[in-house]
């Protein structure tokens, strides 16, 4: 074997394996980086926990394609020579463009299927794509010949190999994605910790819908039972589209519109939060079950749940499974993006830390199962607790006792929402704190049966009208509903009233007669960097009624 390499040009093997060099480089370590950088809030884990598992991967993947090739050049070197590094060349360039100019319109990573009839138009330009290239490299190869084929091909992989290499310095360098996370992160400690004096406690069900929920109750009417002693303002407003923004500003109450990056915005929020400062000074002990909040300052430490990280990766191979597909719905064909799609929630599930507090998790089945298992504890000192979990939101994959299913749909998901909630305020009664807990079961924001699988501009409409449930201390009384024209812009103010021990049908200033118009701003989560105003003089269920103000909010990029 060593002497037919001897006996042979070397050009065209090194060509190749430049080649594959650049093309792994791109897609184990340059998309990595690119993908963490401009996404790091989705993401528990920092580079110095996805680096060396994805350089390992390039390594590796490297090493065992270079000695196939190899391989291959000494004992079929017509085949390499004709077929393989012309395909190599092929599968790299169409890779690059597919990843880098043609993701206008990629799937969700969010859970829900994928129609993959809305995406013809991707699949012909990837086809065409890759028919054209295929075309142009094999006329470039017959025109140049073997040698100088391989010779352009290796110098101008080994310069796009640089050009990676410094494109992703510099998107390092640029989004600050070189420094480490802050140590901290939301874990399950005191959950079911309770005063024996007063609990405040916000339970916050993603994406469940007033509207929906009340044909729900009409067709279920026992689901007022679980309600009892509470208010249900149907005629509620939200605030945003998306949860991004939405919990901020139910925590703040202050409007963003687009004026600043995104996460300074949720900083402020938590740090500069009438709610939590309310608390705070009427000496209640924090808790902040939320997986997504910020970490980017200490005052996250006045939560006595989040604690230090001290984390670890509970496979690495699972890790580098999930990021290879996060990888995939970039850069493959469109026909192999099919195998790519996942919830990318999965990467939570590979969290562990390394005491006894688990990460919280929002995921309704984690939530529950825990909930099932819970003791409540009490303590002297009055306790508030934020506790946003997975509720409504894509996927649809729960049925009513929360198991997970095949072919769910929104009103499943709904369904097991209730039971949790049920569940929830029965541990309540049971360890008799209930009573003493003023308890809000709100949504982020609505969910528009009809449009909540469109792709595109009217991905997120139909989604102003959240639930908003609210029982003081000691109530008791039949579940009531109120039409008043109330809006997330007042929920400040409500959350005060509450703590002074208002009833739940005394904490907004508006009667159910009252005319007023709303405010509402919406945007898509994936183009969050366009915001646009509605105002409503109408029911919040209404889409008819959400009129556009014509004031458009644009971030900067």
């Amino acid at each position: 074997m060593i002497s037919k390499i001897k006996t042979q040009n070397k050009t065209e093997l090194w060509s190749g394996i430049s080649v594959l060099a650049a093309l792994f480089f791109m897609l184990f370590v340059y998309a990595p980086i690119e993908l963490y950088c401009y996404n790091m809030g989705e993401f528990w884990f920092d580079l110095y926990v996805l680096v060396p598992i994805m350089v390992s991967c390039f390594l590796g993947g490297l090493l065992i394609s270079a000695v196939a090739s190899l391989l291959v050049f000494v004992f079929l070197p017509k085949l390499y020579r004709s077929v393989i590094l012309p395909g190599l060349s092929i599968v790299f360039v169409c890779t690059y463009i597919q990843g880098n100019f043609l993701i206008g319109n990629l799937p969700p990573m969010d859970g829900s299927i994928p129609v993959w009839s809305d995406y013809a138009g991707g699949i012909v330009q990837s086809l065409i794509l890759w028919a054209i290239v295929s075309l142009a490299v094999v006329v470039l190869y017959r025109k140049l010949k073997a040698l100088k084929f391989a010779k352009a091909a290796g110098v101008g992989c080994i310069c796009m190999l640089l050009m990676f290499a410094v494109t992703s310095v510099s998107v390092l360098l640029t989004t600050e994605g070189y420094k480490k996370k802050m140590d901290a992160c939301s874990t399950t400690k005191d959950q079911y910790v309770f005063s024996e004096d007063k609990n405040f406690v916000i339970l916050v069900l993603d994406s469940v819908d007033a509207g929906t929920f009340s044909k729900m109750m009409a067709e279920n009417p026992e689901y007022k039972d679980i309600f009892q002693d509470f208010t249900y303002y149907e005629n509620m407003m939200g605030a945003y589209s998306c949860t991004e923004v939405a919990v901020p500003h139910i925590l703040s109450g202050v409007w963003y519109e687009n004026e600043m990056p995104m996460k300074e915005y949720e900083v402020a929020s938590y740090n500069n939060s009438p709610l939590l400062d309310a608390m705070a000074e009427a000496g209640y002990k924090l808790g902040m079950y939320e997986y997504e909040m910020p970490y980017e300052d200490e005052n996250v430490f006045r939560f006595s749940n989040v604690l230090s990280r001290n984390s670890k990766v509970s496979s690495y191979v699972d890790l580098a499974k999930l990021e290879i597909k996060l990888v995939g719905i970039r850069y493959a064909p469109f026909p192999l993006k099919l195998k790519c799609v996942f919830n990318t929630d999965r990467f939570a599930a590979l969290w562990q830390r390394g005491d006894e507090y688990p990460v919280f998790i929002a995921e309704n089945k984690t939530f529950y199962e825990r909930l099932l298992e819970a003791k409540i504890s009490t303590v002297e000192e009055k306790c508030f607790k934020f506790i946003h979990i997975e509720g409504g939101h894509v996927p649809f994959r729960y049925d009513e006792d929360v198991n997970i299913i095949d072919g769910g749909t929104y009103r499943d998901n709904l369904k097991a929402t209730m039971t949790i909630t049920n569940e929830f305020l029965d541990k309540l009664k049971l360890a008799g704190v209930y009573d003493d807990t003023v308890i809000v079961i709100m949504a982020d924001h609505g969910f528009d049966e009809d449009y909540g699988l469109v792709e595109g501009v009217e991905a997120c409409e139909g989604r102003q009208n959240p639930i908003f449930l609210v029982k003081s201390l000691n109530e008791k009384h039949e579940m009531m509903v109120s039409q008043a024209p109330v809006s997330y812009d007042d929920i400040q103010r409500a959350f005060v009233d509450l703590l002074e021990g208002k009833s739940s049908s005394d904490i907004f200033d508006y009667k159910e007669d009252d005319e007023r118009e709303r405010r509402y701003i919406y945007y898509d989560f994936v183009y969050d960097e366009y915001m646009y105003e509605y105002t409503s003089e109408g029911h919040a269920s209404d889409k008819d009624a959400m009129v556009f103000t014509g004031n458009e909010y644009i971030r900067e990029k």
